[in-house]
């Protein structure tokens, strides 16, 4: 079982120990897979590779949250004017991308270079989930009922209202990076107000710690990620969702599902107007309980990433058409014949992660197996996964022209923020290779 903030410490000590001699006992393994592809890379190359002219700077960009907001917009600007930029386009973090859209507004301003990143105003709405929720509202398309919650009496009252109760039950999320509550999925209300007042007592809401209150819709989840110019989607994909999402399969354009939840984002993004430039990723749930006929009207947006969403690794195999995508930002405007068809991922392969595959897939499966707490058929079927994605799928940090990031990540990177956990007593609860994500419990230390 997972260990969370319950979980006694010297549980997580001995799980960073055991990963840390995991990390250690395949080294030799990884070291020899990344020295033999590097000797070959000069012969799988498929393009030239030219440094970033953002290397002299990482010093300044790596410190933004010492330095401040003013000092990284400062030195973008300062790149962008002297390299002679014509094209930024951002990859904003979760915590950057307010940030990142005070750098979209300052580089249009200051200088010639043109941007793919919403401007402060834009992001703000969509990055929020209230805010997303009532814009999606605004310009007229279906969304959850969702709720904002800033106390726990303000909680109790909605939930436990004195007129006619209703049988729609709801999930409690927070509007920031708390992260630590991303696993409780608990269905409120419970039976009895005293136990909702409990349970919201543990999320402490607060006007600092701002919650939503949003109505839980049975059906499977779906993540997005597109590119919209000027209004208009010139790339999309979309694939299933999880709570931590490590495995990453394109759904095929020619399912209902795909063409409606490219319809929702092409009329969204339609209605924002010829302002919006930028990564726009939307997480839908489709309700399978719902008697609409519609497809359009059975999908449900929970949340949005105004920036780029980890499902851009979908579309690896088809650098050009991303790129020629991205330069019609400097087009003027749109053409009276519109933009070329939508970029859109075709045959491609799965995408996962062999470390967290082999520990979640294989070892823990196998240990759950002999301590009897799974059947030999959750067992099997683990194991099918993981040596299916091991045969068929590709893994989302290995190239065989730079195999360096897959050697650093498995030997250098993790194994280094295991024993940085063991030195400051920290607890974490789930990590992801892709996003170096770590969530971290509450009430710990």
């Amino acid at each position: 079982m997972p260990l969370t903030a319950q979980s006694p410490l010297y549980l997580h000590f001995l799980q960073n120990v055991l990963l840390i001699a995991l990390a250690t006992f395949l080294a030799p393994l990884c070291t020899l897979i990344a020295i033999s592809t590097w000797i070959i890379s000069p012969y799988t190359k498929m393009a030239q590779q030219i440094r970033s002219g953002f290397t002299p700077y990482s010093s300044s960009h790596g410190r933004r949250n010492e330095l401040g907001a003013t000092a990284y917009i400062g030195s973008l600007v300062e790149v962008i004017q002297k390299e002679n930029v014509d094209l930024w386009i951002s990859c904003s973090g979760v915590a950057s991308a307010l940030e990142d859209g005070k750098v979209a507004e300052a580089v249009e301003k200051l200088t010639s270079c043109r941007v793919v990143q919403f401007g402060v105003e834009m992001t703000g709405v969509l990055h929020e989930k209230h805010s997303f929720i009532d814009n999606t509202r605004r310009i007229g398309l279906n969304a959850p009922e969702t709720q904002s919650i800033t106390c726990i009496e303000e909680g109790v009252e909605f939930l436990h209202p004195k007129s006619a109760k209703t049988d729609t039950q709801y999930i409690m999320k927070s509007v920031g990076m708390d992260d630590s509550i991303r696993a409780d999925m608990s269905l409120l209300p419970f039976s009895h107000a005293e136990k909702t007042k409990a349970h919201l007592a543990t999320l402490r809401p607060s006007p600092s710690r701002p919650f939503v209150l949003q109505q839980y819709i049975k059906g499977p989840e779906y993540c997005t990620h597109s590119i919209v110019i000027r209004g208009c989607v010139l790339a999309f994909t979309c694939c299933p969702s999880a709570e931590l999402l490590m495995h990453y399969k394109a759904l095929p354009p020619s399912s209902s599902i795909f063409k409606a939840l490219l319809k929702y984002t092409q009329i969204y993004a339609q209605k924002m107007g010829t302002e919006m430039t930028g990564h726009f990723s939307i997480d839908f749930l489709l309700d399978h309980e719902s008697a609409e006929e519609d497809l359009m009207n059975k999908i449900y947006p929970i949340e949005c990433n105004p920036r780029a969403h980890t499902a851009v690794i979908l579309f690896a195999d088809q650098g050009l058409q991303m790129a020629e995508a991205y330069l019609r930002v400097l087009q003027k405007e749109k053409k009276s014949s519109g933009y070329p068809d939508i970029v859109i991922p075709m045959s491609t392969p799965g995408y996962y992660w062999v470390g967290h595959d082999l520990v979640a897939k294989f070892i823990v499966p196998a240990a759950s197996f002999l301590a009897l707490r799974i059947q030999f058929s959750e067992l099997r079927r683990n194991w099918m996964e993981f040596f299916e994605h091991a045969k068929r799928w590709r893994d989302g940090t290995y190239e065989t022209w730079d195999p360096w990031p897959f050697w650093a990540l498995y030997c250098i990177y993790w194994p280094g923020i295991f024993f940085t956990r063991i030195c400051t007593r920290r607890k974490w609860s789930m990590t992801a290779d892709i996003t170096a994500f770590k969530s971290e419990d509450i009430g710990i230390l």
